[in-house]
């Protein structure tokens, strides 16, 4: 956050738990006071108090949310904002792919119900996993009028895409 010296406020929106357990006080001991009075924490029911916002971040949640939380972040961003930053899972994967065998059967299709993108990918074959992201992928996180200004593969995690949307 030092980094950007000019923003004037952050605003981050989680569940009030996560808020409360982790974020604030991760940001208190490792932020200056003068940074740390700048954000603003908001439960995900208060997403209303936002009025308008340059950046929207969403790392690693959108492929674990239901389809109509995730499209109701959508339109706020179309609607309030300029720019969005997400860092999420491009498609499904079997667990199969990682060697996993013995699973929660209830647990294993819930996950694979969440989010927007239903395609599975095998993430250790790029050809497939590239053919997905093209088709599928980026275009399930992108808010209405907002086009891709620029993505790359997480080097991290190879089944995510880093992308920036931009509004028209």
């Amino acid at each position: 956050m030092a980094i950007v010296k000019n923003i004037d406020s952050y605003t981050i929106v989680d569940f009030d738990e996560i808020n409360k357990k982790y974020s604030k006080p991760f940001l208190r001991k490792n932020l200056s006071s003068k940074l740390f009075s700048k954000i603003k924490f908001l439960n995900i029911d208060e997403l209303d108090k936002i009025e308008k916002f340059d950046i929207a971040i969403n790392i690693d949640s959108m492929q674990e949310m239901d389809e109509k939380d995730i499209n109701q972040y959508l339109e706020i961003i179309s609607k309030k904002g300029k720019l969005f930053y997400s860092s999420n899972a491009l498609s499904k994967y079997k667990p199969e792919y990682f060697g996993l065998k013995k699973l929660n059967r209830k647990r294993l299709l819930d996950a694979l119900d969440s989010g927007k993108n239903k395609i599975f990918a095998n993430v250790f074959n790029s050809n497939e996993f590239n053919s997905k992201l093209i088709k599928n992928g980026l275009k399930n996180y992108c808010p209405k009028n907002f086009k891709v200004r620029d993505f790359q593969i997480n080097k991290t995690i190879p089944f995510y895409a880093d992308c920036i949307y931009k509004k028209n």
